[in-house]
């Protein structure tokens, strides 16, 4: 079961933020749990999240939500590039705008680059997604190592609105 934002969680203390996110981890629900870090009213010091830090560390899948969620609970410090990438990448191909200025939030580099120099930028498929990444400052004309830049590769994938965005 996915928590939707809509239930009312009023949280009043730290404790019970925690205790809500812990279950949301244990359940898998990594999108719910960025809504709730997000949303809350509570915000927790680095102490309070310490438990939270470990379950995510430890819970068994790489998606990129899970890596979204050790962002917002590390404040981005002590996350591979690779992971952020993957999440990044996977946010820009699929418009995922909201979770995009999450992780451009915490500073996260709009420009990561994958080993054939190819950006978050040459996979976005929506031109509300590159509205995003400009706001982020991100090089909307960045060429892979194939000298292609993300307009090439829209034309290529048949993306007439990103190509004439």
């Amino acid at each position: 079961m996915t928590w939707s934002g809509d239930e009312n969680d009023d949280f009043d203390s730290a404790p019970d933020l925690v205790t809500r996110c812990a279950s949301l981890i244990s359940a898998g629900d990594f999108e719910g749990l960025i809504t709730v870090i997000d949303t809350s009213p509570v915000r927790l010091d680095d102490f309070q999240f310490d438990p939270i830090r470990a379950q995510l560390q430890n819970a068994p899948t790489q998606s990129a939500h899970k890596i979204l969620a050790r962002v917002q609970v590390t404040g981005g410090v002590g996350q591979s590039d690779d992971d952020i990438r993957s999440a990044l990448f996977e946010f820009a191909e699929f418009g995922k705008q909201k979770y995009l200025n999450i992780l451009f939030k915490f500073s996260v580099n709009p420009n990561l680059t994958d080993s054939g120099g190819n950006s978050a930028i040459h996979l976005a498929n929506h031109v509300e997604t590159l509205k995003t990444f400009r706001e982020a400052k991100a090089d909307l004309f960045i060429r892979n190592k194939k000298g292609q830049s993300p307009v090439h590769v829209a034309a290529w994938r048949n993306k007439g609105r990103i190509v004439s965005f």
